[in-house]
C-alpha cells in the first residue's frame, strides 16, 4: 500500500541525502573503514542522517545546500525528460520533488541503509511509493538518475558556499574520530576483519585509494584557502574608473559581452534583466593603486592570438577527476568532475559508439537495456545515430555540473565568439588517467544547441589531449629547410585499389604547390610495408622526416594497440605499438598521422601500461610531439577525406589543431549520418603544437 506523501517524502529524502553525501565521502572512508565489519557504511549513514534527523542540528546553510541540490536535480531531470512531454503527460513528478524538498524538515533513515548499493535500492522503492500515481516514464528516469544528479548538484552547492563546505567536511572528520573506539571493538569481535588487516597487499591498495581521495580533498581545500587569501586583495571600495552597465527591464540579455582591458583604477560591470543567458563579463589588466591585479597568463608570442585557450588539468579520482581550469581570458578555477559512465558502463558506451562506425560488433539484449537505462537511444535491437549527441550532452552536463566551471566555459566561448576565434580546449592527462582518456571528449555538446561544441558558432574549435609526463619536451624543429613528408601504406587486409590510388593522388595534390616552390619534399612512399621494411626505412631516414603518415588497419586489444603491417608472405602482421614506437620516435618525425582504426583507443584500466598502451599515447610518450589518430574504427572514405583536408591545411601553413578542426568540419558536412567527425583525435606533448599559428612542423 502506498505511503502517505509526508512519510514517503521523509524516507525518500533521507535516503537521497545519504547517497548524495556518500558518493564523495564513502570513496575516501570506505576502503579505510570497510574492513572493520561494515563500520564504514554505517558511519556514513549515521553521520549524514544528522543533517535533518537525530544528533545536533547543523547550520542552516548546510540544510539549504541540500535542499537547493535536490531542487536543481529535479529541474535538470525535467529538462532531460522534456517540457513538452511533461505537458502531454498531464502530471509533473519533477515539480513534486522540488516542492517536497523545500517543505521537508525531518528525514527518516532505515537501519539497513549501510552502503550506496542498498541506498540506491531503497531509494528506488521509496520513490515508487512517493510517486505511485505519476507517469511511469517520469518515475523511471527519476529512479535512475536522481541520486547521481543530486550528488553532483550537492557538490556544486558546497563549492559555492564556503561555510557549508567547511561544516560538511569538518563534520565528517569529527565523526571519523568518534568512530575510532567503535572500530577497535569491531576488530576485537570480528576475527575476519583482523584477517583482512593482515593482508598487506590489500591494505596497501586500500591506503593508496585513500591517499588519492585525500589528495583530491586537499586540492579543494587549497582552492578554498586561495579564494580566502585573495579576497581582500581584489576588494576595492574606491570609485571605479570605468562603469559598464547593460539593462533590459523586463526583457532578456542573451549572447552579450562586457569587456574591459588595461584599465587604470577600478572596473564595475553589471547586467540587469529578467533573463540573462550566454553572456559574460571580462576584465583583464586592471591596475589599482599603482599595482596590477593578477591577470590571466599572456600568450607566448607577441603576435595576435589565433584562439581562445582553455586548459583543463585533470587529476584522476575513482569517480572522475579534480579539474583545474586555466584560460587566457578567464583566470583559474577548480571543480569536481563525476564521470557519467563508470566501470563497465564506460566500456559499453565506447562499444556502442564503435557500433555506429562499424555495426559488426555484437551488442546483447542486456547491453541494449543498459544503454536505455543510461538514457541513450536504441531501436529495433540496435543503437541508432543520435546516440553520439546524447553522449556528448551527458558528458558536457557532467563537466559543467559545477556552476562556476559552467560560467567559466561559457565566458571562454563568448570571448571566442566576440573575437571571431576558435575555442581551444586542452585536456591535460596523466599516465594513470585511463578512464578519463577513454571518454569521447570530442563529442561535447551543449543541450539545445544544433551543433556540437567543437563545430558551433561559426568557427571550428580545437580539442587537444595533452599528455603530461615527467619528461622534457622534445626539441623544436630547426627552420630553414623543406618540410619532409613520408607515407607508409601496408597492403595487409586489402589489395591496392582505386581507393589507395585516390589517397596517394590526394596526398600529392595537397602538397603540389609547396613541392613546386621547394617548401616541401615528398619522400618515396613505402608500400607494401613489412616490419623489417618499416624499421629499415625509418632508420635510414632518421632525422629527415618531419611528417609521417601511416595508413593501415589497426586494433586495440587486451590493453595494447596494434598496427597491421604486411607479413613476408603478403598476409597480415598485427604489430604491437610497443614494438615499433621506439623506431618511429627515433626517426624524429614531428607529427604522425595515423589512418588506422582504434589508434587512439585506450580503456583497459587493469593494463600495466595504463594510458600508454594506446598507439597515440605510446608514441607521444616515446617523444613524438604530436599524433593525429582515430579513437574508433574509421570508415575508409572518412579516413581519406580527413587526410586530404589535414594535408591541405598543413600545406597552407595552418597549425595542427586548426588542420584537425578543418577535417572535423569537412566530415560533418559531407556525411549524411554525421558519425565520423568526432573520430579523429589529437594527442600532443610539445607546447608549440598547441599554440603556434603558422607552420609548426
Amino acid at each position: 500500500m502506498p505511503l502517505d506523501r509526508t512519510t514517503g517524502a521523509k524516507l525518500t529524502f533521507g535516503l537521497l541525502l545519504v547517497g548524495a553525501g556518500a558518493l564523495p565521502a564513502s570513496s575516501i572512508l570506505g576502503s579505510l573503514l570497510g574492513a572493520a565489519g561494515g563500520i564504514g557504511g554505517n558511519w556514513v549513514a549515521e553521520a549524514l542522517g544528522g543533517v535533518f534527523g537525530a544528533g545536533p542540528p547543523p547550520d542552516v546553510q548546510l540544510r539549504t545546500a541540500f535542499i537547493n541540490a535536490v531542487r536543481e536535480a529535479a529541474s535538470t531531470l525535467r529538462k532531460e525528460y522534456g517540457s513538452t512531454r511533461v505537458t502531454n503527460d498531464g502530471q509533473d513528478a519533477f515539480a513534486l520533488l522540488r516542492k517536497t524538498a523545500t517543505s521537508v524538515t525531518t528525514l527518516e533513515l532505515p537501519p539497513e541503509a549501510q552502503d550506496l548499493a542498498v541506498v540506491q535500492r531503497e531509494l528506488a522503492t521509496a520513490l515508487t511509493q512517493l510517486l505511485h500515481d505519476f507517469p511511469d516514464a517520469q518515475v523511471i528516469l527519476i529512479k535512475q538518475r536522481l541520486l547521481p544528479t543530486t550528488a553532483r548538484a550537492f557538490q556544486s552547492e558546497l563549492a559555492r558556499n564556503d561555510q557549508a563546505w567547511r561544516l560538511y567536511h569538518g563534520w565528517l572528520l569529527e565523526r571519523m574520530l568518534r568512530q575510532s573506539e567503535a572500530i577497535q571493538v569491531a576488530l576485537a569481535t570480528h576475527p575476519s576483519a583482523r584477517t583482512d588487516l593482515a593482508n598487506v597487499a590489500a591494505l596497501e591498495a586500500s591506503f593508496e585509494r585513500f591517499k588519492e581521495q585525500l589528495e583530491a580533498t586537499l586540492v579543494e581545500l587549497c582552492a578554498l584557502l586561495d579564494r580566502a587569501a585573495l579576497a581582500p586583495a581584489v576588494l576595492d571600495q574606491d570609485t571605479p574608473t570605468l562603469r559598464q552597465e547593460m539593462v533590459a527591464d523586463g526583457g532578456a540579455i542573451e549572447g552579450s559581452v562586457q569587456q574591459a582591458e588595461d584599465i587604470e583604477g577600478g572596473v564595475e560591470q553589471s547586467m540587469r534583466g529578467k533573463k540573462i543567458q550566454n553572456s559574460s563579463q571580462i576584465a583583464t589588466g586592471v591596475r589599482r593603486s599603482g599595482s596590477t591585479v593578477p591577470a590571466s597568463p599572456p600568450l607566448p608570442s607577441s603576435s595576435a592570438p589565433t584562439a581562445i585557450h582553455l586548459a583543463l588539468h585533470c587529476k584522476p579520482t575513482p569517480t572522475g577527476a579534480m579539474i583545474t581550469w586555466e584560460g587566457d581570458r578567464v583566470g583559474s578555477h577548480r571543480s569536481c568532475f563525476f564521470s557519467p559512465y563508470q566501470g563497465s558502463d564506460l566500456d559499453l558506451v565506447v562499444r556502442a559508439l564503435e557500433y555506429l562506425q562499424a555495426p559488426t560488433s555484437a551488442l546483447s539484449a542486456a547491453d541494449l537495456t543498459r544503454l536505455a537505462d543510461l538514457g541513450l537511444p536504441t531501436a529495433d535491437g540496435m543503437v541508432i545515430p543520435g546516440l553520439e549527441r546524447v553522449v556528448g550532452e551527458q558528458l558536457y552536463a557532467a563537466l559543467t555540473a559545477d556552476a562556476n566551471a559552467a560560467q567559466l566555459l561559457a565566458t571562454a566561448r563568448n570571448a571566442a565568439t566576440h573575437a571571431n576565434l576558435p575555442l581551444s580546449l586542452s585536456l591535460h592527462l596523466s599516465q594513470d588517467a585511463v578512464a578519463l582518456a577513454a571518454l569521447p571528449w570530442e563529442l561535447l555538446w551543449v543541450a539545445g544547441e544544433p551543433t556540437p561544441l567543437l563545430l558551433s558558432r561559426g568557427v571550428a574549435g580545437h580539442l587537444i589531449r595533452h599528455l603530461d609526463l615527467a619528461q622534457a619536451f622534445p626539441a623544436p624543429r630547426p627552420g630553414g629547410r623543406p618540410l619532409r613528408v613520408l607515407a607508409i601504406v601496408p597492403h595487409a587486409g586489402s589489395t591496392p585499389t582505386v581507393s589507395h590510388l585516390e589517397a596517394h593522388a590526394a596526398r600529392k595534390d595537397a602538397w603540389a604547390d609547396l613541392v613546386t616552390s621547394g617548401a616541401v619534399t615528398l619522400l618515396p612512399e613505402l608500400s607494401p610495408a613489412t616490419a623489417d621494411a618499416f624499421a629499415d626505412t625509418l632508420r635510414r631516414l632518421a632525422g629527415r622526416i618531419d611528417l609521417l603518415h601511416v595508413m593501415c588497419h589497426g586494433k586495440y586489444l587486451d590493453g595494447e594497440g596494434y598496427l597491421v603491417l604486411d607479413s613476408p608472405d603478403d598476409g597480415w602482421a598485427p604489430t604491437p605499438i610497443s614494438q615499433i614506437a621506439p623506431v618511429i620516435a627515433q626517426a624524429g618525425a614531428r607529427l604522425v598521422l595515423l589512418s588506422a582504426c582504434q589508434s587512439a583507443t585506450v580503456g583497459d584500466t587493469s593494463s600495466a601500461t595504463g594510458l600508454l598502451g594506446g598507439v597515440a599515447p605510446a608514441l607521444v610518450a616515446h617523444g613524438v610531439p604530436g599524433v593525429v589518430a582515430m579513437q574508433f574504427t574509421v570508415r575508409q572514405r572518412a579516413a581519406h577525406t580527413m587526410i586530404r583536408v589535414i594535408s591541405e591545411a598543413l600545406a597552407a601553413g595552418r597549425s595542427v589543431p586548426e588542420a584537425v578542426a578543418a577535417a572535423r568540419l569537412q566530415l560533418w558536412s559531407s556525411e549524411q549520418d554525421r558519425t565520423s567527425w568526432y573520430v579523429p583525435t589529437l594527442y600532443v606533448r610539445a607546447m608549440q603544437l598547441e599554440r603556434a599559428a603558422g607552420t609548426i612542423l
